[in-house]
Protein backbone atom coordinates (compact mmCIF):
# COMPACT_ATOMS: atom_id res chain seq x y z
CA UNK A 1 0.00 0.00 0.00
CA UNK A 2 1.06 3.62 -0.47
CA UNK A 3 1.98 5.99 2.38
CA UNK A 4 2.99 3.15 4.67
CA UNK A 5 6.07 2.00 6.53
CA UNK A 6 6.71 -1.62 5.65
CA UNK A 7 9.18 -4.41 6.14
CA UNK A 8 9.46 -7.61 4.12
CA UNK A 9 10.95 -10.98 4.96
CA UNK A 10 11.39 -14.24 3.06
CA UNK A 11 9.47 -16.96 4.88
CA UNK A 12 9.55 -20.41 3.34
CA UNK A 13 10.46 -19.06 -0.08
CA UNK A 14 7.59 -16.54 -0.14
CA UNK A 15 7.60 -12.85 0.75
CA UNK A 16 5.72 -11.81 3.88
CA UNK A 17 5.18 -8.06 4.28
CA UNK A 18 4.14 -6.20 7.43
CA UNK A 19 3.19 -2.55 7.02
CA UNK A 20 1.59 0.24 9.03
CA UNK A 21 0.61 3.89 8.69
CA UNK A 22 -2.41 3.91 6.38
CA UNK A 23 -5.28 2.33 8.31
CA UNK A 24 -6.57 2.94 11.86
CA UNK A 25 -4.13 5.72 12.69
CA UNK A 26 -5.89 6.53 15.96
CA UNK A 27 -5.54 2.99 17.29
CA UNK A 28 -2.76 2.13 19.69
CA UNK A 29 -1.24 0.03 16.91
CA UNK A 30 -2.39 -1.16 13.50
CA UNK A 31 -0.71 -3.31 10.86
CA UNK A 32 -1.46 -5.18 7.65
CA UNK A 33 0.30 -8.52 7.11
CA UNK A 34 0.50 -9.77 3.53
CA UNK A 35 1.35 -13.15 2.05
CA UNK A 36 0.65 -13.51 -1.65
CA UNK A 37 -2.63 -11.69 -2.24
CA UNK A 38 -3.98 -12.49 1.25
CA UNK A 39 -4.08 -9.41 3.48
CA UNK A 40 -4.77 -9.45 7.21
CA UNK A 41 -5.54 -6.20 9.04
CA UNK A 42 -5.07 -5.94 12.80
CA UNK A 43 -5.83 -3.01 15.10
CA UNK A 44 -5.23 -2.98 18.85
CA UNK A 45 -6.69 -0.56 21.39
CA UNK A 46 -6.48 -0.26 25.16
CA UNK A 47 -7.82 1.79 28.02
CA UNK A 48 -5.76 4.30 29.95
CA UNK A 49 -6.44 2.67 33.31
CA UNK A 50 -8.06 -0.55 34.51
CA UNK A 51 -11.71 -0.78 35.42
CA UNK A 52 -12.54 -0.69 39.10
CA UNK A 53 -12.77 -4.10 40.70
CA UNK A 54 -11.17 -6.04 37.80
CA UNK A 55 -8.95 -8.83 39.16
CA UNK A 56 -8.07 -10.40 35.78
CA UNK A 57 -6.56 -9.35 32.47
CA UNK A 58 -9.45 -8.37 30.13
CA UNK A 59 -8.05 -9.26 26.70
CA UNK A 60 -10.48 -9.64 23.80
CA UNK A 61 -9.41 -11.00 20.40
CA UNK A 62 -11.68 -10.89 17.35
CA UNK A 63 -11.12 -12.38 13.91
CA UNK A 64 -13.60 -11.81 11.08
CA UNK A 65 -13.84 -12.82 7.43
CA UNK A 66 -16.05 -10.93 5.00
CA UNK A 67 -17.29 -11.98 1.59
CA UNK A 68 -15.76 -8.91 -0.06
CA UNK A 69 -12.29 -10.23 0.78
CA UNK A 70 -12.80 -12.92 -1.86
CA UNK A 71 -14.64 -10.66 -4.31
CA UNK A 72 -18.08 -12.03 -3.40
CA UNK A 73 -21.21 -10.86 -1.66
CA UNK A 74 -23.50 -12.86 0.64
CA UNK A 75 -26.44 -14.51 -1.04
CA UNK A 76 -29.03 -17.15 -0.40
CA UNK A 77 -31.35 -16.96 2.57
CA UNK A 78 -29.04 -14.90 4.82
CA UNK A 79 -28.25 -11.60 3.10
CA UNK A 80 -26.10 -10.19 5.87
CA UNK A 81 -22.98 -11.40 7.64
CA UNK A 82 -23.76 -11.73 11.33
CA UNK A 83 -22.25 -13.99 13.96
CA UNK A 84 -18.75 -15.43 13.44
CA UNK A 85 -18.40 -18.86 11.94
CA UNK A 86 -16.69 -21.80 13.63
CA UNK A 87 -13.51 -21.17 11.66
CA UNK A 88 -13.44 -17.53 12.73
CA UNK A 89 -13.86 -18.47 16.39
CA UNK A 90 -11.07 -21.04 16.22
CA UNK A 91 -8.73 -18.61 14.46
CA UNK A 92 -9.42 -15.99 17.13
CA UNK A 93 -8.41 -18.56 19.75
CA UNK A 94 -5.23 -19.41 17.82
CA UNK A 95 -4.43 -15.69 17.81
CA UNK A 96 -5.19 -15.31 21.52
CA UNK A 97 -3.11 -18.18 22.87
CA UNK A 98 0.44 -17.07 21.96
CA UNK A 99 -0.03 -13.38 22.84
CA UNK A 100 -1.93 -13.68 26.14
CA UNK A 101 1.01 -14.97 28.25
CA UNK A 102 3.23 -12.08 27.10
CA UNK A 103 1.48 -9.35 29.05
CA UNK A 104 3.05 -8.48 32.39
CA UNK A 105 1.64 -9.94 35.57
CA UNK A 106 -0.83 -7.57 37.19
CA UNK A 107 -1.69 -5.66 34.00
CA UNK A 108 -5.46 -5.04 34.16
CA UNK A 109 -6.18 -2.53 31.38
CA UNK A 110 -8.74 -3.58 28.76
CA UNK A 111 -7.03 -4.61 25.53
CA UNK A 112 -8.87 -5.38 22.29
CA UNK A 113 -7.34 -6.98 19.20
CA UNK A 114 -9.56 -6.69 16.12
CA UNK A 115 -8.41 -8.67 13.09
CA UNK A 116 -10.11 -8.60 9.72
CA UNK A 117 -9.33 -10.28 6.41
CA UNK A 118 -9.02 -7.59 3.74
CA UNK A 119 -8.17 -9.92 0.87
CA UNK A 120 -8.16 -13.69 0.44
CA UNK A 121 -6.46 -15.20 -2.59
CA UNK A 122 -7.79 -18.71 -1.95
CA UNK A 123 -4.31 -20.23 -1.64
CA UNK A 124 -2.57 -18.64 1.36
CA UNK A 125 -4.28 -19.30 4.69
CA UNK A 126 -4.95 -16.25 6.87
CA UNK A 127 -4.89 -17.82 10.35
CA UNK A 128 -1.09 -17.51 10.69
CA UNK A 129 -1.29 -13.98 9.29
CA UNK A 130 -3.72 -13.16 12.09
CA UNK A 131 -1.14 -14.04 14.74
CA UNK A 132 1.68 -12.15 13.01
CA UNK A 133 -0.43 -9.04 12.33
CA UNK A 134 -1.70 -8.93 15.94
CA UNK A 135 1.81 -9.36 17.32
CA UNK A 136 3.19 -6.60 15.10
CA UNK A 137 0.36 -4.22 16.05
CA UNK A 138 0.99 -4.86 19.75
CA UNK A 139 4.75 -4.51 19.33
CA UNK A 140 4.65 -1.09 17.65
CA UNK A 141 2.14 0.21 20.21
CA UNK A 142 2.90 1.52 23.69
CA UNK A 143 1.00 -1.39 25.29
CA UNK A 144 3.28 -3.40 27.60
CA UNK A 145 3.63 -6.48 25.39
CA UNK A 146 6.65 -8.72 25.91
CA UNK A 147 6.76 -9.89 22.33
CA UNK A 148 6.90 -9.98 19.43
CA UNK A 149 5.63 -13.37 18.29
CA UNK A 150 6.06 -15.18 15.00
CA UNK A 151 3.76 -17.87 13.60
CA UNK A 152 4.10 -20.28 10.67
CA UNK A 153 2.41 -23.39 9.36
CA UNK A 154 4.59 -26.41 8.75
CA UNK A 155 3.61 -29.13 6.27
CA UNK A 156 5.38 -32.21 4.94
CA UNK A 157 5.14 -33.25 1.31
CA UNK A 158 7.01 -36.35 0.10
CA UNK A 159 9.09 -36.32 3.27
CA UNK A 160 10.16 -32.68 2.88
CA UNK A 161 9.06 -29.95 5.29
CA UNK A 162 7.25 -26.98 3.74
CA UNK A 163 6.66 -23.61 5.41
CA UNK A 164 3.20 -22.06 4.94
CA UNK A 165 1.91 -24.57 2.36
CA UNK A 166 -0.89 -23.35 0.12
CA UNK A 167 -4.34 -24.92 0.11
CA UNK A 168 -3.33 -27.01 -2.90
CA UNK A 169 -0.17 -28.23 -1.19
CA UNK A 170 -1.98 -29.03 2.05
CA UNK A 171 -4.01 -31.68 0.22
CA UNK A 172 -0.78 -33.59 -0.39
CA UNK A 173 0.73 -32.94 3.05
CA UNK A 174 0.68 -35.53 5.85
CA UNK A 175 1.45 -32.88 8.50
CA UNK A 176 -0.46 -29.72 9.43
CA UNK A 177 1.33 -27.93 12.28
CA UNK A 178 0.78 -24.33 13.40
CA UNK A 179 3.83 -23.22 15.36
CA UNK A 180 4.19 -19.93 17.26
CA UNK A 181 6.96 -18.62 19.46
CA UNK A 182 9.21 -15.77 20.40
CA UNK A 183 12.81 -15.47 19.26
CA UNK A 184 14.05 -17.46 22.24
CA UNK A 185 11.31 -19.96 23.05
CA UNK A 186 8.32 -21.93 21.88
CA UNK A 187 4.83 -20.70 22.86
CA UNK A 188 2.04 -22.56 21.07
CA UNK A 189 1.48 -25.33 18.56
CA UNK A 190 -1.63 -26.92 17.11
CA UNK A 191 -2.20 -29.36 14.31
CA UNK A 192 -2.48 -32.95 13.16
CA UNK A 193 -0.43 -35.54 11.33
CA UNK A 194 -0.68 -39.02 9.85
CA UNK A 195 1.31 -41.28 12.18
CA UNK A 196 4.34 -39.01 12.47
CA UNK A 197 7.22 -40.08 14.70
CA UNK A 198 8.33 -38.02 17.68
CA UNK A 199 11.71 -37.33 16.07
CA UNK A 200 10.08 -36.01 12.89
CA UNK A 201 7.68 -33.89 14.91
CA UNK A 202 10.51 -32.28 16.86
CA UNK A 203 12.34 -31.70 13.58
CA UNK A 204 9.23 -29.96 12.22
CA UNK A 205 9.11 -27.69 15.28
CA UNK A 206 12.77 -26.74 14.87
CA UNK A 207 12.22 -26.16 11.16
CA UNK A 208 9.32 -23.83 11.92
CA UNK A 209 11.16 -21.97 14.69
CA UNK A 210 13.92 -20.93 12.29
CA UNK A 211 11.30 -19.10 10.20
CA UNK A 212 9.65 -17.66 13.32
CA UNK A 213 12.93 -15.93 14.20
CA UNK A 214 12.85 -14.14 10.82
CA UNK A 215 9.31 -12.85 11.44
CA UNK A 216 10.22 -11.67 14.95
CA UNK A 217 13.28 -9.81 13.66
CA UNK A 218 11.14 -8.16 10.98
CA UNK A 219 8.77 -6.81 13.65
CA UNK A 220 11.70 -5.41 15.62
CA UNK A 221 12.93 -3.75 12.42
CA UNK A 222 9.46 -2.24 11.80
CA UNK A 223 9.48 -0.61 15.25
CA UNK A 224 12.96 0.81 14.63
CA UNK A 225 11.85 2.20 11.26
CA UNK A 226 9.04 4.06 13.03
CA UNK A 227 11.63 5.74 15.24
CA UNK A 228 10.38 4.16 18.45
CA UNK A 229 12.77 3.06 21.20
CA UNK A 230 13.18 -0.55 22.17
CA UNK A 231 10.54 -1.75 24.60
CA UNK A 232 11.71 -2.33 28.16
CA UNK A 233 9.12 -4.01 30.38
CA UNK A 234 9.80 -4.90 33.97
CA UNK A 235 7.39 -7.12 35.80
CA UNK A 236 6.65 -6.04 39.36
CA UNK A 237 6.92 -9.02 41.68
CA UNK A 238 4.61 -9.24 44.71
CA UNK A 239 6.02 -7.88 47.94
CA UNK A 240 8.45 -10.44 49.37
CA UNK A 241 7.50 -9.79 53.01
CA UNK A 242 3.81 -10.32 52.38
CA UNK A 243 4.43 -13.44 50.31
CA UNK A 244 6.59 -14.89 53.08
CA UNK A 245 3.76 -14.23 55.56
CA UNK A 246 1.29 -16.12 53.35
CA UNK A 247 3.60 -19.09 52.91
CA UNK A 248 4.26 -19.28 56.64
CA UNK A 249 0.56 -19.29 57.53
CA UNK A 250 -1.03 -21.26 54.69
CA UNK A 251 1.44 -23.28 52.61
CA UNK A 252 0.96 -26.70 54.22
CA UNK A 253 -2.84 -26.43 54.44
CA UNK A 254 -3.19 -25.22 50.85
CA UNK A 255 -0.92 -27.96 49.45
CA UNK A 256 -3.13 -30.60 51.09
CA UNK A 257 -6.35 -28.92 49.96
CA UNK A 258 -5.20 -28.87 46.34
CA UNK A 259 -4.92 -32.68 46.38
CA UNK A 260 -8.59 -33.27 47.33
CA UNK A 261 -10.22 -35.40 44.62
CA UNK A 262 -13.78 -34.03 44.80
CA UNK A 263 -14.01 -30.74 42.94
CA UNK A 264 -16.58 -28.98 45.14
CA UNK A 265 -14.92 -30.15 48.32
CA UNK A 266 -11.56 -28.93 47.04
CA UNK A 267 -12.96 -25.52 46.08
CA UNK A 268 -14.62 -25.10 49.47
CA UNK A 269 -11.38 -26.00 51.27
CA UNK A 270 -9.33 -23.56 49.18
CA UNK A 271 -11.91 -20.80 49.73
CA UNK A 272 -11.81 -21.33 53.51
CA UNK A 273 -8.01 -21.07 53.53
CA UNK A 274 -8.19 -17.96 51.36
CA UNK A 275 -10.63 -16.20 53.68
CA UNK A 276 -8.56 -17.09 56.74
CA UNK A 277 -5.36 -15.74 55.17
CA UNK A 278 -7.17 -12.59 54.04
CA UNK A 279 -8.28 -11.84 57.59
CA UNK A 280 -4.77 -12.38 58.98
CA UNK A 281 -3.12 -10.31 56.25
CA UNK A 282 -5.51 -7.38 56.61
CA UNK A 283 -5.00 -7.48 60.36
CA UNK A 284 -1.22 -7.21 59.91
CA UNK A 285 -1.31 -4.60 57.09
CA UNK A 286 -4.68 -2.83 57.46
CA UNK A 287 -3.69 0.19 55.36
CA UNK A 288 -1.86 -1.66 52.57
CA UNK A 289 -3.98 -4.75 51.88
CA UNK A 290 -7.59 -4.98 50.78
CA UNK A 291 -9.64 -7.81 49.27
CA UNK A 292 -8.76 -6.82 45.68
CA UNK A 293 -5.00 -6.58 46.16
CA UNK A 294 -4.91 -9.77 48.24
CA UNK A 295 -6.09 -11.81 45.23
CA UNK A 296 -2.76 -11.27 43.46
CA UNK A 297 -0.76 -12.56 46.42
CA UNK A 298 -2.96 -15.61 46.96
CA UNK A 299 -3.09 -16.55 43.26
CA UNK A 300 0.71 -16.33 43.04
CA UNK A 301 1.08 -18.72 45.97
CA UNK A 302 -1.60 -21.10 44.69
CA UNK A 303 -0.03 -21.39 41.23
CA UNK A 304 3.38 -21.99 42.75
CA UNK A 305 2.08 -24.73 45.06
CA UNK A 306 0.28 -26.50 42.20
CA UNK A 307 3.57 -26.66 40.29
CA UNK A 308 5.51 -27.83 43.32
CA UNK A 309 2.99 -30.62 43.96
CA UNK A 310 3.57 -31.86 40.42
CA UNK A 311 7.35 -31.48 40.32
CA UNK A 312 8.18 -32.57 43.86
CA UNK A 313 5.42 -35.07 44.74
CA UNK A 314 4.19 -36.16 41.29
CA UNK A 315 0.59 -35.22 42.20
CA UNK A 316 -1.74 -33.15 40.08
CA UNK A 317 -4.35 -30.74 41.38
CA UNK A 318 -6.87 -33.47 42.29
CA UNK A 319 -4.31 -35.93 43.67
CA UNK A 320 -3.85 -37.96 40.48
CA UNK A 321 -0.44 -39.14 39.40
CA UNK A 322 1.10 -37.97 36.14
CA UNK A 323 0.15 -41.23 34.37
CA UNK A 324 -3.32 -41.58 35.91
CA UNK A 325 -6.50 -40.67 34.03
CA UNK A 326 -9.89 -39.70 35.38
CA UNK A 327 -12.64 -42.27 35.80
CA UNK A 328 -14.58 -42.86 32.57
CA UNK A 329 -18.27 -43.73 32.30
CA UNK A 330 -20.67 -44.06 29.35
CA UNK A 331 -24.34 -44.89 28.86
CA UNK A 332 -26.43 -45.04 25.70
CA UNK A 333 -30.15 -44.74 24.98
CA UNK A 334 -30.92 -42.11 27.62
CA UNK A 335 -33.37 -40.10 25.46
CA UNK A 336 -36.38 -42.20 24.40
CA UNK A 337 -37.49 -40.18 21.36
CA UNK A 338 -34.11 -39.32 19.86
CA UNK A 339 -32.63 -41.54 17.15
CA UNK A 340 -29.49 -41.90 19.24
CA UNK A 341 -28.27 -40.56 22.56
CA UNK A 342 -25.43 -41.16 24.98
CA UNK A 343 -23.82 -39.73 28.11
CA UNK A 344 -20.06 -39.74 28.53
CA UNK A 345 -18.36 -38.79 31.80
CA UNK A 346 -14.69 -38.09 32.40
CA UNK A 347 -14.20 -37.47 36.07
CA UNK A 348 -16.76 -34.83 37.02
CA UNK A 349 -17.25 -33.55 33.47
CA UNK A 350 -20.30 -34.86 31.59
CA UNK A 351 -21.25 -34.64 27.92
CA UNK A 352 -24.65 -35.46 26.44
CA UNK A 353 -24.53 -36.54 22.82
CA UNK A 354 -27.50 -37.11 20.57
CA UNK A 355 -28.10 -37.72 16.89
CA UNK A 356 -31.21 -37.27 14.83
CA UNK A 357 -31.99 -37.53 11.14
CA UNK A 358 -33.84 -34.79 9.37
CA UNK A 359 -37.27 -35.80 7.97
CA UNK A 360 -37.50 -36.27 4.23
CA UNK A 361 -38.69 -33.28 2.25
CA UNK A 362 -42.24 -33.76 1.00
CA UNK A 363 -44.34 -31.77 -1.39
CA UNK A 364 -46.71 -29.24 0.03
CA UNK A 365 -50.07 -30.72 1.07
CA UNK A 366 -48.69 -34.25 0.74
CA UNK A 367 -48.75 -36.99 3.34
CA UNK A 368 -45.43 -37.28 5.24
CA UNK A 369 -43.49 -40.49 5.18
CA UNK A 370 -43.88 -42.75 8.23
CA UNK A 371 -40.09 -42.63 8.66
CA UNK A 372 -40.32 -38.92 9.42
CA UNK A 373 -42.20 -39.81 12.63
CA UNK A 374 -40.99 -43.29 13.60
CA UNK A 375 -43.30 -45.27 15.78
CA UNK A 376 -40.52 -47.22 17.49
CA UNK A 377 -37.49 -44.96 17.99
CA UNK A 378 -34.13 -46.56 18.52
CA UNK A 379 -30.79 -45.09 19.60
CA UNK A 380 -29.12 -46.93 16.72
CA UNK A 381 -31.35 -45.44 14.01
CA UNK A 382 -29.49 -42.78 12.05
CA UNK A 383 -31.42 -42.69 8.80
CA UNK A 384 -34.92 -41.73 7.83
CA UNK A 385 -35.03 -43.70 4.58
CA UNK A 386 -38.41 -45.54 4.48
CA UNK A 387 -38.59 -49.29 4.04
CA UNK A 388 -40.22 -51.04 1.06
CA UNK A 389 -43.32 -51.93 3.07
CA UNK A 390 -43.71 -48.35 4.21
CA UNK A 391 -43.48 -47.15 0.61
CA UNK A 392 -46.22 -49.51 -0.55
CA UNK A 393 -48.45 -48.60 2.38
CA UNK A 394 -48.56 -44.90 1.50
CA UNK A 395 -48.18 -45.06 -2.27
CA UNK A 396 -51.88 -44.43 -2.86
CA UNK A 397 -51.99 -41.46 -0.54
CA UNK A 398 -48.88 -39.95 -2.10
CA UNK A 399 -50.29 -40.39 -5.60
CA UNK A 400 -53.48 -38.63 -4.57
CA UNK A 401 -51.51 -35.80 -3.00
CA UNK A 402 -49.41 -35.37 -6.16
CA UNK A 403 -52.54 -35.21 -8.28
CA UNK A 404 -54.13 -32.61 -6.02
CA UNK A 405 -50.98 -30.49 -6.04
CA UNK A 406 -50.72 -30.62 -9.85
CA UNK A 407 -54.37 -29.61 -10.19
CA UNK A 408 -53.91 -26.67 -7.81
CA UNK A 409 -50.83 -25.47 -9.70
CA UNK A 410 -52.59 -25.70 -13.03
CA UNK A 411 -55.49 -23.58 -11.73
CA UNK A 412 -53.09 -20.97 -10.39
CA UNK A 413 -51.20 -20.93 -13.67
CA UNK A 414 -54.38 -20.32 -15.69
CA UNK A 415 -55.43 -17.48 -13.40
CA UNK A 416 -51.99 -15.88 -13.65
CA UNK A 417 -52.01 -16.09 -17.45
CA UNK A 418 -55.43 -14.45 -17.64
CA UNK A 419 -54.30 -11.65 -15.29
CA UNK A 420 -51.17 -10.95 -17.36
CA UNK A 421 -53.21 -10.85 -20.58
CA UNK A 422 -55.67 -8.36 -19.06
CA UNK A 423 -52.81 -6.15 -17.84
CA UNK A 424 -51.12 -6.19 -21.26
CA UNK A 425 -54.38 -5.14 -22.93
CA UNK A 426 -54.70 -2.22 -20.53
CA UNK A 427 -51.18 -1.05 -21.39
CA UNK A 428 -51.94 -1.04 -25.10
CA UNK A 429 -54.76 1.45 -24.50
CA UNK A 430 -52.55 3.93 -22.58
CA UNK A 431 -49.56 6.06 -23.47
CA UNK A 432 -47.36 4.64 -20.69
CA UNK A 433 -43.73 3.90 -21.56
CA UNK A 434 -41.15 2.28 -19.22
CA UNK A 435 -38.25 4.38 -17.98
CA UNK A 436 -35.07 3.66 -16.05
CA UNK A 437 -36.65 5.00 -12.84
CA UNK A 438 -40.01 3.21 -13.33
CA UNK A 439 -39.32 0.18 -15.53
CA UNK A 440 -42.46 -1.69 -14.54
CA UNK A 441 -45.92 -0.31 -13.67
CA UNK A 442 -47.22 -1.08 -10.21
CA UNK A 443 -50.45 -2.45 -11.68
CA UNK A 444 -48.51 -5.17 -13.50
CA UNK A 445 -47.37 -7.00 -10.37
CA UNK A 446 -48.59 -10.59 -10.32
CA UNK A 447 -49.71 -12.09 -7.03
CA UNK A 448 -50.91 -15.57 -6.24
CA UNK A 449 -54.61 -15.65 -5.42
Amino acid sequence: MKDTTSVSVQVGGATMTIETGLLARQAAGATVCRLGDSLMFSAVTCTDKPREGVDFFPLQVEYREKYYAAGRFPGGYFKREARPSEKEILTARITDRPIRPLFPEGYRNDVQVNNMVLSADGENETDILSVNAASAALHISDIPFMGPVGCVRVGRINGEFVINPTHTQRKESDLDLIYAGTRERFLMMEGAADEISEEDFLAAMKFGHAEVVKIVDAQHELRRMLGKPEKVITEVAPDAEKMAFLYANGESALRKALLIADKLERQNAVTAIKEELLAKTMEKWPEEIDAASFVTFFDTMEIDLVRRNILEDGKRIDGRANDEIRKLYAQIGVMPRAHGSAIFDRGETSALGRSRSAPRRTRRNSTPSPAATPASPSCCTTTSRPTASAKSAVSAAQAAARSATALLLSVRSRRSCRRIIRTASAWSRTSWAPTARHPWPRSASVRWR
